[in-house]
């Protein structure tokens, strides 16, 4: 669903936008970020490696299937990761959130287009996992990737303060209960 046909429909204004500066990173070497215009650079690094993979080196190059790869990619790895939530909701409920996951209208659309959106949720879920996994376990290595996981939410979007925010309440709402 992610996949199939990815270069077949028009870029829209946003992925313009972002295959520009993927085409500015593979140049200069630099991502210079300007909060007042544009999101954070994980995306516009990860396109870029999807680029010189694909032996995209130059702005006229870029295929943005090529571009668009990245976001399908997060997108079928948040099922994956909704999938190992076992341990939070109970194994019925992470393969019916998965399946939900997999087939939802709007996260394969939005993971089918070179935005942000896929990645934030991917790492926004990859963070609340690892932090379970390390509350659970007590053991560094999840609390590391929990931490690397929530570091990546912030460098992809500015609204990480309302997921901040959000899970501030989730878990004051939790303990209280």
């Amino acid at each position: 669903l992610r996949t199939i046909g990815l270069a077949d429909k028009p870029i829209h204004a946003d992925e313009s936008v972002h295959a520009w500066k993927v085409g500015q990173l593979l140049a200069t070497g630099e991502h210079r970020y300007d909060p007042a215009e544009y999101h954070g650079p994980t995306l516009h690094y990860l396109g870029a490696i999807a680029s010189l993979i694909a032996g995209e080196r130059t702005s006229v190059d870029i295929g943005i299937g090529t571009l668009r790869v990245v976001p399908a990619i997060a997108g079928v790895a948040l099922v994956f990761v909704t999938l190992c939530m076992s341990g939070m909701i109970g194994r019925g409920g992470a393969l019916a959130a998965a399946g939900f996951t997999a087939t939802s209208t709007l996260l394969v659309y939005y993971s089918r287009h070179f935005i942000q959106e896929q990645l934030f949720v991917l790492f926004t879920a990859a963070a609340w996992l690892a932090g379970f996994l390390a509350f659970k376990s007590g053991k560094r290595r999840w609390a590391i990737l929990s931490g690397v996981s929530f570091g990546l939410v912030v460098a992809t979007k500015e609204t990480w303060l309302l997921v901040a925010a959000a899970g501030l309440v989730g878990l004051v709402a939790i303990a209280w209960l």
